[in-house]
């Protein structure tokens, strides 16, 4: 099982000054583009606050569920940005195999249940995995109802390291 990327796990407090006619390693680099990265983060967060800032209203009818264009800061400080409002006509079950992520589990060992769980897919969006359900089947699938559930806009970061040339980029 994957565990998500948490960034402000370990917060960067100091980076590298250089010196004129410096031959720069990647972590001397690194160092400073993890301490600038922290930074903006721990801003957003305290600064600004988790959760929605702006627009992301959620609205639900039998067939689709709308998120509106808005904006949001994760807990991870991360910014979560809708340029258009999106619909959601399909799920699946988000899967034990997916990244894990504490508030998804309960029990009396960290990780020991994980509660049901459902990814919305995007109208339009292409999508392989399998046992992807229309919404309007949910309650037939899932034996729950639609309208009794929570939405929660969850962002996934991973790192990227395509080859050693390029370095590594962040997807987010």
């Amino acid at each position: 099982m994957t565990s998500a990327l948490r960034i402000l796990e370990q917060i960067t407090t100091d980076f590298t000054i250089f010196e004129k006619n410096q031959v720069l390693t990647e972590s001397q680099l690194n160092s400073v583009t993890d301490y600038l990265n922290d930074q903006a983060r721990l801003m957003r967060i305290h600064l600004l606050g988790v959760g929605v800032v702006a627009g992301l209203r959620v609205s639900i009818s039998s067939e689709s569920i709308k998120a509106t264009k808005g904006v949001g800061i994760t807990t991870d400080g991360d910014l979560l940005y809708y340029s258009n409002d999106i619909v959601f006509d399909r799920f699946l079950e988000y899967g034990k195999t997916y990244p894990k992520y504490a508030p998804f589990y309960v029990g009396v060992a960290p990780g020991e249940t994980m509660i049901p769980v459902y990814e919305l897919i995007a109208q339009n969006a292409q999508d392989p995995r399998s046992a992807i359900f229309p919404l309007s089947e949910f309650t037939i699938q899932t034996t729950k109802e639609l309208k009794n559930m929570v939405a929660v806009l969850l962002m996934e970061s991973y790192i990227n390291d395509p080859d050693i040339c390029t370095g590594l980029i962040a997807t987010i």
